[in-house]
C-alpha cells in the first residue's frame, strides 16, 4: 500500500513537471515589447543602440501634414551610454521622425531621424524643431532620402534577430562569438576588460552593423565609468574571414555624421 502511494505521489510531480513545461514552451521568454507600435518600435531597434530590449516604451507625439510622425521611446540605460550620459537616472528619452509607414515597411531616414537625451524635460523646443528640420518636417516626402525595414510582426515580441535575412542561428552566432573575435583580431583587449556585442542593423548586402562596448568592472555590480569605449564595426557576413572595419564612438550624444561616414566608407549600402 505504501509502494502504491509513493509511485501515485511520484506519477503525480512527473505530470506536474511536464505540465509546467509544456506551459513555459507555449508562452515562451517575456515579450520584448508590449506595446501596438510595432512600426515605430521597429524603426527604433534597428536605428538607436540598445532601444531594443524589455521594457522599452513608445509613444506617439505629433504628426505633421504629410503624414511624417513624432515619437518618443523610452528605454533603460545600458553601457553604450554611461560615458556620456549620468547615471542619475535608469532610462534615456529618444525622440525619433519617422517618414511614413505602410502595413509592411516602416521609412525613415538613416542615421539622423533620432536624438537621445537624458531626461524628457531635455527635449527642448529648440532641439524638437532641430531633429524636425533635419526630418524635413512639413515639407514634401522626398523619397529619394528613405530607406526602409520591413517592420517587425507582433509574433516576434520585439526580438529582431530571428527576423534577419541571414537567419536567427548565425546571427545569435555572430553576434555572441565571431563578432568578439573579429573585433579583438583590430583592437587590443586585456585580460580584465569585458566585451559586449549587440547587431544593430542589417544591410541589402547581409553586412551587419555591431555595436561592440568594452570596459572593465570595479565589482560584479559595479562598473568603471571611464574604462568604458564603445565601437561600431561591419561585419560583412559574406566574407567573414576579411578584417572588419571599426570605429570608435566620440560621443554617444552626438555620433550620426560620424556613423554616416564611416558606413559610407565602407560600402555600407542600406534597402531602399
Amino acid at each position: 500500500m505504501r509502494t502504491k502511494r509513493i509511485l501515485t505521489l511520484v506519477l503525480a510531480v512527473l505530470m506536474l513537471a511536464v505540465g509546467s513545461a509544456c506551459i513555459f514552451s507555449r508562452l515562451g521568454t517575456p515579450r520584448q515589447y508590449s506595446g501596438d507600435q510595432f512600426a515605430l518600435y521597429t524603426q527604433a531597434a534597428y536605428s538607436i543602440p540598445d532601444a531594443e530590449q524589455m521594457g522599452t516604451q513608445i509613444s506617439v507625439v505629433e504628426q505633421d501634414q504629410e503624414g511624417r510622425t513624432l515619437f518618443e521611446i523610452s528605454f533603460g540605460r545600458k553601457a553604450f551610454y554611461y560615458k556620456d550620459y549620468d547615471d542619475k537616472d535608469t532610462r534615456l528619452y529618444a525622440y525619433a521622425v519617422c517618414q511614413q509607414y505602410d502595413n509592411q515597411f516602416v521609412y525613415f531616414y538613416e542615421d539622423v531621424c533620432f536624438a537621445v537625451f537624458q531626461d524628457e524635460a531635455d527635449f527642448t523646443p529648440e532641439n524638437q524643431e532641430r531633429l524636425k528640420g533635419i526630418n524635413d518636417w512639413n515639407t514634401p516626402l522626398d523619397y529619394s532620402r528613405m530607406i526602409k525595414k520591413e517592420i517587425l510582426p507582433e509574433e516576434s515580441e520585439g526580438r529582431k534577430l530571428p527576423y534577419l535575412s541571414i537567419g536567427y542561428d548565425r546571427a545569435q552566432e555572430i553576434r555572441d562569438s565571431r563578432a568578439i573575435e573579429a573585433f579583438k583580431k583590430t583592437i587590443s583587449v586585456a585580460d580584465n576588460e569585458q566585451v559586449y556585442t549587440d547587431v544593430l542593423d542589417i544591410d541589402s548586402q547581409n553586412q551587419l552593423l555591431i555595436t561592440v562596448t568594452v570596459l572593465q568592472r570595479k565589482s560584479f555590480d559595479k562598473i568603471d565609468i571611464e574604462s568604458i569605449h564603445s565601437y561600431f564595426m561591419i561585419y560583412d557576413t559574406n566574407n567573414a574571414s576579411q578584417t572588419a572595419p571599426i570605429i570608435e564612438v566620440e560621443n554617444a550624444k552626438s555620433y550620426a555624421d560620424q556613423l554616416s561616414a564611416f558606413k559610407s566608407q565602407y560600402g555600407w549600402n542600406p534597402t531602399r
